[in-house]
């Protein structure tokens, strides 16, 4: 989706701008515009498959270099560090650490990740139909105030949180055991194994 996203937001940037930018509304013909939109959905689609390459290969990469920054910044302001550019350099520092760490636990951000929020979704619409399922701002708020009263809903709800991000992560984990091994892709199989083939190759 964000791909396409992408794709089809350079698409109408493109066809628009040139169309009002360069084009004479009452003098161009419908062959013209029948061009320029071919070639805007041809450039639209070219960036919207790079973008799905790069946010494939990247994306906790740079989400990781991005709270690298923060981290930085942070540190430096901590240390008191008040020498010239000493923000910039925490900021370049944490900038490529965080894409580095990121670049090699990728699969494992993205596993702990996807795991997490999905069952996070998951259990919390379990909560609304079947009742008892403990406010998160009441729970945060009686936690701040030392007043919070560890109920049996709330046992079970985070239990069965817990229990599901757990055994998601370990699933994908697994799962997508080889997902960051160069491989041949031309050869539909070279990931699988008996394991995840079916029987009848």
């Amino acid at each position: 989706m964000f791909s396409a996203l992408c794709g089809l937001t350079l698409t109408a940037f493109l066809f628009l701008g040139t169309y009002n930018l360069m084009l004479n509304p009452t003098t161009t013909k419908k062959g013209t515009l029948i061009a320029l939109l071919i070639f805007t959905v041809a450039a639209g689609g070219a960036f919207g498959y790079w973008s799905y390459k790069f946010s494939k290969k990247y994306a906790v990469s740079v989400i990781a270099a991005g709270c690298g920054i923060v981290a930085g910044i942070f540190l430096i302001k901590l240390g008191k560090l008040k020498f010239k550019g000493a923000t910039f350099i925490g900021a370049i520092l944490g900038a490529a650490g965080g894409f580095y760490i990121g670049h090699k636990t990728r699969r494992f951000v993205k596993s702990v990740g996807t795991s997490l929020i999905g069952s996070f979704l998951f259990v919390r619409g379990v909560g609304t139909y079947a009742g008892g399922y403990p406010s998160e701002t009441a729970v945060v708020d009686d936690a701040k105030d030392g007043d919070l009263q560890v109920s049996n809903n709330i046992i079970a709800y985070f239990g069965g949180f817990l229990v599901m991000t757990i055994g998601c992560s370990v699933f994908q984990l697994w799962y997508f055991r080889d997902d960051d091994k160069d491989v041949d892709e031309n050869d539909e199989f070279a990931k699988e194994d008996e394991g995840r083939t079916c029987g009848c190759f």
